[in-house]
């Protein structure tokens, strides 16, 4: 299940699992499993120990480039008390033609804030991820493929 799912967007799980059952998944159980994540995320996130000195030591600007959608990053972030830090510096694969391990995101987020790929450090947990990053840190500037 981690191989397959995590770090990767909703959309790509959603294909996934009606290809695994034959058809598409109903809407009305996406919509229940929605409700059922974003309470468990609200009540059970919790911030790593030191993040907020470590964020708070860093002299290079930094955002979040997540397959998760913007409504679960502001959940998460917001449940962590780590919202505010990332205001209008947080990208998600809703926000480019590819998701993860496409490197389409960590391109999109280096060039929105204005910073070479070759320039950044990525910090991943997931192999989708990390599949990601590999070619976005070799690459130049990100050009939209819609």
């Amino acid at each position: 299940m981690f191989e397959s799912f995590a770090g990767r967007s909703m959309q790509h799980c959603w294909e996934q699992v009606a290809g695994m059952l034959g058809k598409e998944v109903p809407a009305h159980w996406q919509h229940e499993f929605q409700l059922r994540t974003t309470a468990a995320l609200e009540a059970e996130v919790q911030a790593v120990h030191g993040i907020e000195a470590v964020l708070d030591s860093l002299d290079v600007p930094c955002c979040v480039a997540s397959s998760g959608s913007h409504a679960k990053m502001a959940t998460t972030l917001g449940a962590t008390g780590l919202l505010p830090r990332f205001t209008g510096r947080m990208f998600s694969a809703a926000d480019v033609a590819r998701g993860k391990p496409a490197p389409d995101i960590f391109l999109y987020a280096a060039s929105r804030c204005g910073v070479q790929p070759r320039d950044c450090v990525v910090i991943e947990d997931s192999p989708a991820g990390v599949a990601a990053k590999l070619p976005a840190l070799l690459r130049g500037p990100y050009t939209e493929s819609r």
